[in-house]
C-alpha cells in the first residue's frame, strides 16, 4: 500500500514567479539598457521590465556583456540613475544570489543595533552548502567595507592555525606593503590584542653557527680530502652546518693554512650530482646564479626553466648584481648571451626583465590596472587571433604588486582567470615564462614548491633544478617551501627527495632540507 503523502502541495513544489527567458537577446538587452541609462531622465519602465523579466544568471550575463560593450559597470550605472528602495531592488537584481545575502547579512550587523530578522531569515532558510557559499562572499562584502579589518583578519587565520598558511601570508604582506600596511598592522593589534611582527616567522633551513671555528672546519675539510679515499660525511657535516660568508671565510683559510683552492680540491674529489651540491655551496649567492645561467645556456638547446626561475624571481637591483657578476665571470654581457640563446617574443621578454626595465616596487594603481586588464582582454580573448606585444609589455614593464592587482581586474573584465587566458593566448616558451611570472607574483613560496616537485616528479629527476632551488634558497625561506610542499602535495619534501636520490647526494640534500 502507497503511503499517501501528508504534506500540503505547496511545501512539496516551488513556483517562482520569475524564470530564465528562453526569448531574450541577452546582446540586445545590454544595448537597450545602455540606451535608457544614458538618457537625462532614465526610462524607468524599459530597465525594470528587461531586469525583472529573466533569471538572475541572465542578468549576470548580461552585466558582463554591458562591460564588454560599453566598457561600463552596469551597478554604477544603475547607481547613479535610480535612488532610495527603487535602487535598492534593482541593484539587488544583478547580484549573484549569494552575494546578495551576504551583503543583507553585513548590512543587518551594522548599525547600532543588530537587525536580527534578516540574519535569523538568512540562515535558517539555506541549507549548510548555502551558508558556506555566502560565508565565502561575506569575506568579499567585509573587504570593501574595510580592507584594513579584511586583511588583518586573513593574516590572523593564515598565521593563527597549527601551520602556517604562507602563501596568503605572503600574498598580503607584499600587495599590501606599500598601500596599507601600517593600519592593517594597527587593526590586527586591536582585534587580536597582539602584534603582528611577533606572529609572523620565516624559516630558513641554514644559519650561521655560532660555534664555528673556521680554522678547525678548513683543517677538517683538508683532513678529509687528503690521502686515499674521501671522508664524505666530514665535507657535508662542515659545509652544510654553516651560512654562506661563513662558507667563504673557510675557503679562505684553507688557501692561507694550505696554499690550495677549496673548490679545486672539491672538484678533484667528488663527482656528479654530489660534486655539483657541494661546489655550489661555496660560491657567493650571487656568482652562483650567475653560474646558473651561463650553465642553462650551453649544449644544445637553453633550460629555459632555469633562465625563468632564476630572472623572475629576482628584484631589480639583484639581476644587476647577477648580471654584474656574470660579465666578470665570463668576460660578456649577460643580456648579449641571453638574446643569442632566445629568439622570438620569448626573448623580448628576457630581455625587458634581464635590462631591470620593471618598474620599481611603488603603490599599486587600481585605474591602471583596470586600464591594463582591458588592454589584454581586447589584444586576446576579444579577438581574432593574439597581439602577443601588449601581453610581452605588460609583463615585463609592470612591478608585481600592479600585476597581481591586474590579474584580480582581469577576472571581472573576461571571466577567466589569467592563467586561462595565457593559456588560450600564448604557448612555448613564452607561455611558461609568463605562467611563472603569475605564480611567482601569487606566491614566490609556492612556485619553488612547485619547481621541487616539478622535478622530482614523473620518469628521472631534474638535479640541475632540484640542487639549484636548494641551495639557493636554504638559507632564505626552504623552511617555508617545506611547509608549502606538503600542503600542496600531501607528503613531505624530505620523503620525495630520498625516494629520488641516493649516497652522498642525498644526505647532502637532507641535510640542507633540515627534519620535518
Amino acid at each position: 500500500m502507497t503511503k499517501k503523502n501528508i504534506l500540503p502541495t505547496y511545501l512539496l513544489q516551488s513556483t517562482p514567479t520569475v524564470e530564465s527567458n528562453p526569448m531574450l537577446n541577452l546582446a540586445k538587452a545590454a544595448v537597450i539598457l545602455r540606451k535608457s541609462l544614458k538618457k537625462k531622465d532614465v526610462d524607468e519602465e524599459v530597465v525594470i521590465a528587461i531586469l525583472t523579466s529573466c533569471s538572475n544568471e541572465q542578468r549576470h550575463e548580461m552585466a558582463k556583456i554591458y562591460y564588454r560593450t560599453n566598457g561600463r559597470n552596469l551597478e554604477k550605472d544603475l547607481r547613479r540613475k535610480f535612488c532610495g528602495n527603487l535602487e535598492s531592488l534593482i541593484v539587488g537584481l544583478i547580484y549573484p544570489p549569494t552575494d546578495y545575502f551576504a551583503r543583507q547579512f553585513y548590512k543587518a550587523l551594522q548599525g547600532l543595533e543588530v537587525d536580527a530578522n534578516t540574519i535569523i531569515e538568512v540562515l535558517v532558510t539555506k541549507t549548510d552548502a548555502e551558508i558556506k557559499e555566502i560565508a565565502d562572499s561575506y569575506e568579499k562584502v567585509e573587504y570593501i567595507q574595510c580592507p584594513a579589518v579584511y586583511f588583518a583578519n586573513q593574516l590572523h587565520r593564515a598565521v593563527g592555525g597549527s601551520r602556517t598558511d604562507d602563501q596568503t601570508l605572503i600574498r598580503i604582506i607584499i600587495s599590501r606593503c606599500e598601500i596599507d600596511l601600517v593600519d592593517i598592522k594597527k587593526e590586527y593589534k586591536r582585534l587580536h590584542k597582539k602584534s603582528l611582527k611577533n606572529d609572523i616567522k620565516t624559516t630558513p633551513t641554514v644559519k650561521a653557527n655560532p660555534g664555528l671555528n673556521v680554522a678547525e672546519a678548513a683543517t677538517t675539510l683538508r683532513n678529509a680530502m687528503k690521502g686515499f679515499g674521501t671522508n664524505e660525511d666530514k665535507i657535508i657535516g662542515v659545509l652544510t652546518t654553516c651560512s654562506n660568508s661563513q662558507r667563504q671565510e673557510i675557503a679562505k683559510a684553507y688557501n692561507a693554512e694550505f696554499g690550495r683552492e677549496l673548490e679545486k680540491d672539491l672538484r678533484s674529489e667528488l663527482g656528479g650530482n654530489f660534486e655539483s651540491l657541494i661546489v655550489g655551496l661555496i660560491y657567493p649567492p650571487v656568482e652562483y646564479l650567475a653560474r646558473q645561467l651561463n650553465k642553462a645556456f650551453k649544449g644544445m638547446g637553453t633550460d629555459a626553466n632555469a633562465v625563468i626561475e632564476i630572472l623572475i624571481t629576482r628584484t631589480n637591483e639583484e639581476i644587476k648584481e647577477i648580471a654584474k657578476a656574470y660579465e666578470k665571470a665570463f668576460n660578456r654581457p649577460l643580456v648579449e648571451h641571453l638574446c643569442s640563446e632566445t629568439s622570438g617574443d620569448f626573448r623580448k621578454l628576457l630581455t625587458l626583465i634581464v635590462t631591470a626595465t620593471r618598474a620599481p616596487v611603488g603603490k599599486a594603481s587600481p585605474d591602471k590596472a583596470q586600464q591594463q586588464a582591458e588592454e589584454l582582454f581586447k589584444a586576446g580573448e576579444a579577438k581574432r587571433g593574439t597581439s602577443v606585444e601588449v601581453f610581452v609589455k605588460i609583463f615585463g614593464h609592470e612591478n608585481y604588486e600592479q600585476l597581481r592587482l591586474m590579474f584580480e581586474k582581469y577576472k571581472a573584465v573576461s571571466g577567466h582567470t589569467i592563467e586561462q587566458a595565457l593559456k588560450s593566448e600564448l604557448s612555448g616558451d613564452l607561455l611558461n615564462l609568463t605562467l611563472a611570472i603569475v605564480e611567482c607574483v601569487q606566491s614566490p613560496v609556492a612556485y619553488f614548491a612547485k619547481q621541487l616537485n616539478r622535478a622530482m616528479k614523473g620518469t628521472g629527476t631534474d638535479d640541475q633544478t632540484l640542487v639549484r632551488v636548494i641551495v639557493n634558497r636554504s638559507e632564505i625561506d626552504l623552511g617555508d617551501i617545506k611547509k608549502e610542499y606538503e600542503r600542496l602535495y600531501d607528503r613531505t619534501l624530505e620523503s620525495d627527495v630520498k625516494k629520488e636520490t641516493s649516497g652522498d647526494y642525498k644526505k647532502a640534500l637532507l641535510a640542507l632540507i633540515g627534519g620535518p
